[in-house]
């Protein structure tokens, strides 16, 4: 077995999905564009190695280095995905300190969006929404939501998908969420 372009390129799509998960949290368009090109990249180097004229051994290896990569890719997303918020809040410590600090003055619930129409409805100022939209400007955050125990940053949501990450500052801690770093969670 002689290890071909088709081979190669082949490993470097199935490295490309998997890394695209250290993006996830932090650059969603950075994620999905690798994760879609390492899965194109790999399904058609996957048929050439299939259907170019190679012994039988040499088709089930890579069908197994398939399956392998699937497994990996499978076993390492979540901490991958982990990783990626914690790159998300060392990267941005200040600017969720201050964003926290405007959130935490609140007597009772405050959501911030970027449209500042309803910021005063849902307990922002305007000083306070132009201070925020400052701060996260360039931090993929679509939305800030504090309640009784926690202030969440949405990161990205579809119709019934929402992600993101809470920094609870309440004693309560929860049990079901995945703890990322000091009271910041998933």
């Amino acid at each position: 077995m002689t290890l071909r372009w088709p081979h190669i390129v082949l490993v470097a799509g199935m490295l490309l999905i998997i890394s695209s998960f250290l993006f996830f949290g932090y650059d969603t368009d950075t994620y999905t564009m690798m994760l879609l090109a390492g899965i194109a990249i790999s399904g058609i180097s996957f048929l050439l190695v299939i259907f170019r004229k190679d012994s039988v051994k040499s088709k089930l290896l890579w069908t197994l280095m398939v399956i392998l990569g699937i497994v990996i890719q499978w076993l390492s997303e979540a901490e991958l995905i982990r990783l990626s918020y914690i790159i998300m809040i060392k990267k941005n410590v200040q600017v969720f300190s201050d964003v926290n600090a405007i959130f935490l003055t609140k007597d009772s619930n405050a959501t911030w969006v970027s449209d500042s129409t309803l910021w005063k409805r849902n307990n922002i100022t305007p000083d306070e929404g132009r201070k925020i939209k400052n701060l996260l400007s360039d931090k993929q955050v679509i939305s800030v939501e504090k309640d009784s125990s926690r202030i969440f940053y949405m990161t990205f949501s579809r119709i019934d998908i929402v992600h993101g990450i809470s920094f609870y500052y309440s004693t309560d801690k929860p049990k079901s969420r995945t703890h990322l770093i000091g009271d910041w969670y998933r």
